[in-house]
């Protein structure tokens, strides 16, 4: 049951490579507005909008994630 709370809140798998190609080549902005951006998009497509945790999780994972993988980041 505990095993299951945990993968609940994280149903997914970071593709660093494809992350980062990502931030590096859309300018979209900040790391927190990319990190935003990315979160919901990748939920949308997911059919997990309503996953609160998950979004919030991904979210900080992808900022914390991108700072200790990139230097002078926004």
């Amino acid at each position: 049951m505990i095993f299951e709370g945990l993968v609940d809140a994280k149903p997914y798998v970071l593709e660093w490579d494809k992350i980062l190609q990502d931030y590096d080549t859309k300018e979209v902005g900040d790391v927190c507005e990319f990190a935003s951006n990315y979160t919901f998009g990748w939920h949308a497509m997911n059919g997990k909008l309503d996953n609160d945790a998950s979004k919030q999780a991904m979210y900080l994972d992808i900022i914390e994630g991108i700072i200790s993988r990139r230097e002078n980041v926004r």
